[in-house]
């Protein structure tokens, strides 16, 4: 199988704002922000392999194709046991947490591994109490972050074919805090920036209240710091992304949580 893969990348904008304290009195403000950047990516082929997943990261120069490629392994989770980790997620899933090569020691551990691998014993409630498979949320769990897909449809992605891979379109998010904005606004390359993949999800303001759709939750959280020398972007930290070049915290940004109960706001990735 050849690792070359193409990626297609659309955008939409949205509203939203941004909290600053002021250094001299201390008091902190919010700002509205009018353009807030939401891509939606595709990739032909779908990526199956570590191969593909380091050649997007070597050749691609978008930060939210590269936060993208989380959902795809995702979707390569299969459960085989705690103990049997020979499932494609998790050589992906390394490939993107070293930078590609770029730190070994970024790797997932025995423990990070099992973690995920308990994922497959969850059960996933829907509103009103249904319950779906472990199978089941193996399939479902990436195609909460597809354009279109919600619930209330099976989670099937906006698409003429839903089961042509291709055509799915991976929503990303602009994360407002936690980019390089000095590069940004001087028209420069981005030194580090932040994005997040959303994946659809309910709230309610009161217990008795109904479930709203949750949009721009900005749960997965991933910092992006560019490499000069390899021009590839690295996930990382976010909380960190400004000062150093720290391992993304894979499994406290929720991708595979203790308590996965969907779509929900508190208890999702």
């Amino acid at each position: 199988m050849s690792a070359t893969v193409k990626w297609t990348v659309s955008e939409d904008f949205f509203t939203g704002k941004y909290a600053q304290k002021d250094p001299i009195t201390n008091e902190t403000r919010v700002y509205d922000i009018d353009k807030l950047t939401e891509k939606y990516v595709s990739f032909d082929p779908w990526p199956e392999t570590p191969e593909q997943i380091a050649y997007v990261m070597d050749n691609c120069d978008d930060p939210y194709v590269i936060g993208a490629l989380f959902v795809v392994a995702l979707d390569h989770f299969e459960y085989k046991g705690l103990s049997d980790y020979s499932a494609a997620v998790y050589p992906m899933l390394d490939t993107l947490l070293t930078g590609n090569g770029l730190q070994p020691s970024f790797a997932l551990s025995n423990f990070d591994k099992q973690h995920i691998a308990e994922f497959g014993q969850k059960r996933l409630y829907q509103p009103g109490g249904k319950a779906l498979s472990e199978a089941d949320i193996a399939k479902v769990a990436p195609k909460t972050f597809l354009k279109g897909a919600t619930y209330q449809n099976g989670y099937m992605p906006e698409s003429a074919d839903p089961e042509d891979k291709t055509t799915w379109k991976i929503v990303v998010d602009e994360y407002p805090y936690c980019c390089d904005l000095e590069s940004i606004q001087k028209g420069e390359h981005p030194k580090f920036f932040t994005v997040c993949p959303e994946s659809f999800s309910l709230s309610q303001e009161t217990e008795s209240s109904e479930l709203v759709e949750m949009k721009h939750n900005f749960k997965c959280r991933i910092g992006m710091k560019w490499n000069s020398s390899k021009q590839r972007w690295c996930p990382c930290d976010c909380a960190t992304v400004s000062r150093g070049y720290d391992r993304y915290p894979l499994l406290g940004q929720r991708w595979f949580s203790n308590n996965y109960v969907g779509p929900v706001e508190d208890l999702g990735w």
